[in-house]
């Protein structure tokens, strides 16, 4: 079913069953499928938009009972002058089967763009993941959890005329990046966690049409609590350096023979 398809808020929804006894193949146990589905959408004037899904799938057999998953799914972007922005997120559950097994999924994402000029650009993401998983067996139960959160920017800047440190024969291009991580899981009644950290910094240099110089450095500093975390926290550092000659190409005849000369340090 389709409403509204060429609108600003389109609906669709679907389903579909299918029974192993009716599609004429032989198979070794019977079994049974069907799957509902339905989407909303919606954009706003100003080019905001919006969508959720809903999701559920059934498998039945005598052989390994009754396995339903249900996924619940949203989406929204938004652009604001220089910012751009988009979140969306899902959630997935999973039970039934023979085996008692059920497992629970959740995922959050986000992005922000800023993009003041067309010279520098700062990209920033943040995200969480979850991973439930829980077995029964002769009666006992046993929960593996794990959950990871990521939270990164990046931004590179080249000077352009008017602007400090803007050279036309010599042109430069910074980067630079921070970033933090954790990780944290549950096993069995023992838990662990380790955080991460860590920033960097990069110039790239033109000293001629041939010669290009690029330097840069980074930080980081990791830790955490529990079995398999790594104990005491981590603090390290590296610097790297490169040099890259690469001259205009040299015709020979019907052939052409380039070459390029480049070195490189590095300490940590």
């Amino acid at each position: 079913v389709s409403l509204f398809p060429a609108s600003r808020f389109p609906f669709d929804a679907y389903f579909n069953a299918g029974d192993s006894r009716a599609s004429g193949e032989l198979t070794t146990s019977d079994f049974r499928t069907s799957r509902f589905g339905a989407r909303q959408s919606y954009r706003a004037l100003d080019g905001t938009q919006y969508s959720g899904r809903y999701e559920r799938s059934a498998l039945s057999g005598g052989a390994f009972g009754t396995d339903v998953l249900n996924l619940f799914e949203a989406n929204a972007s938004k652009r604001i002058g220089v910012h751009s922005m988009e979140l969306n997120g899902n959630i997935s559950r999973n039970a039934g089967g023979s085996n008692g097994t059920q497992s629970n999924l959740s995922r959050v994402f986000g992005r922000h763009s800023y993009a003041p000029a067309d010279n520098l650009s700062v990209e920033t993401i943040a995200s969480y993941n979850r991973n439930d998983l829980e077995q029964r067996a002769a009666g006992l139960s046993s929960l593996l959890s794990n959950r990871f959160i990521q939270l990164a920017s990046f931004a590179s800047w080249r000077p352009e005329a008017g602007e400090p440190l803007y050279d036309e024969n010599h042109p430069l291009y910074f980067t630079g990046g921070l970033r933090f991580s954790g990780i944290a899981s549950e096993n069995a009644g023992t838990s662990s966690d380790t955080q991460s950290f860590s920033a960097s910094a990069g110039a790239n240099y033109t000293i001629n049409p041939f010669t290009r110089l690029s330097a840069g450095a980074s930080l980081s500093q990791s830790g955490g609590s529990g079995a398999g975390s790594g104990g005491a926290g981590n603090l390290s550092s590296a610097q790297n350096a490169s040099l890259v000659y690469t001259p205009a190409p040299q015709r020979l005849g019907e052939y052409t023979y380039s070459w390029n000369l480049s070195g490189a340090a590095n300490n940590s």
